[in-house]
């Protein structure tokens, strides 16, 4: 049996928030342009939950950037 993995990337680009999104491009498919990575990456930067972890007291928002920064 095999399972049809291009459904399920299909769905979570529809469907996944930008995190997701970016981690699919980025991670698996290897298709961002620059631009494109900048943009997600913007959009990431915009969500609560990102917001959230700039109001905390340790420096894990920077070191996410960092990661997402470098990965290229």
């Amino acid at each position: 049996m095999s399972f049809d993995y291009q459904k399920s990337i299909d769905f979570l680009l529809e469907n996944g928030r930008d995190v997701i999104q970016y981690r699919l491009h980025k991670e698996i498919l290897h298709d961002l342009t620059e631009a494109e990575e900048q943009n997600l990456i913007e959009k990431v930067m915009q969500t609560s939950e990102y917001k959230l972890l700039l109001t905390k007291e340790h420096s894990l928002p920077n070191a996410i950037l960092k990661i997402l920064t470098a990965r290229k």
